[in-house]
């Protein structure tokens, strides 16, 4: 567990669980620092199996539960109930947490859907030739090739030297945790009990729009679709502004009713525009 003290008044705490193959350095690279600086006490954490040197046999052994374990021994840490952020897998687990715990605010970041994804990883395999990855039973196939990660994870925007730098940090997933998602059927949250969001990129290349959208209506939560941003937000070029954006989410309620869309945001191409139209306001 790594924690960051905010720089000016506490204004509250926030845990960050971070996505598949990837590990707390993620969140530390920006995040972290963009919201201590806005008074906000930053805890970030490897998921078991996650951050340091594993063998395959043993990170395939653990499940969605030992990941859900491990966030509820971090918040247990916690002074006062926190504000979770989870990241594609790292939001299923907090999905699968908030069945049995809540928190100030969840917000769902690029988050693989309520009912699992082993649809999705088998196109990414699929589309990707990384067939390899089952037959051997080692997901890190499925991120091993550098120009590959850079395609799903992140925008053409980013820096090349940045994507090589950051695939270099990625490691291993657990096969029996994407063999659960076959049968995974997360129930809605109340959002009596947590508000919740959903955000999502809308150039994310491993999780839909239409993803997005389901999860939102499962939860009952907020959603926005940042246009411009890829899979990877909390290390996109705009992570910044995207602190400034979640901040504002957590001081206001966020109304199911209302889509709150980035749509000062240009999107050159009209297609996609006519794409995105139905979230769009």
């Amino acid at each position: 567990m790594f924690v960051r003290e905010p720089s000016t008044p506490l204004k509250g705490e926030i845990v960050f669980v971070h996505d598949a193959w990837h590990g707390a350095w993620c969140w530390d690279e920006y995040l972290t620092k963009d919201f201590s600086d806005r008074g906000f006490r930053c805890i970030t954490f490897n998921l078991p199996g996650h951050g340091e040197p594993i063998s395959k046999g043993n990170i395939n052994a653990l499940g969605i539960d030992d990941y859900v374990d491990a966030l509820a021994s971090v918040v247990a840490h916690c002074d006062e109930s926190p504000v979770i952020i989870g990241h594609g897998m790292g939001a299923l687990v907090l999905q699968k947490y908030l069945q049995t715990h809540t928190c100030r605010m969840a917000i769902f970041m690029s988050p693989m859907p309520s009912n699992g994804y082993w649809g999705g990883l088998l196109r990414l395999l699929k589309n990707f030739g990384t067939w390899k990855a089952l037959r051997n039973k080692d997901l890190f196939e499925v991120i091993r090739n550098p120009s590959v990660v850079r395609s799903v994870f992140f925008t053409k925007q980013t820096a090349p030297e940045k994507a090589k730098a950051w695939h270099a940090r990625l490691g291993g997933e657990s096969y029996r945790v994407f063999q659960e998602l076959r049968n995974l059927d997360i129930k809605p949250i109340s959002p009596s009990l947590t508000p919740t969001l959903v955000i999502g990129g809308g150039k994310d290349r491993l999780i839909s729009i239409k993803d997005f959208k389901r999860t939102s209506r499962v939860h009952d939560a907020g959603l926005i679709i940042i246009p411009h941003m890829g899979h990877d937000m909390m290390l996109d070029h705009g992570h910044a502004w995207l602190t400034d954006l979640l901040i504002n989410c957590m001081d206001f309620p966020v109304e199911q009713e209302v889509l709150p869309v980035v749509n000062r945001l240009r999107v050159a191409d009209s297609a996609y525009r006519k794409a995105l139209e139905p979230v769009m306001n």
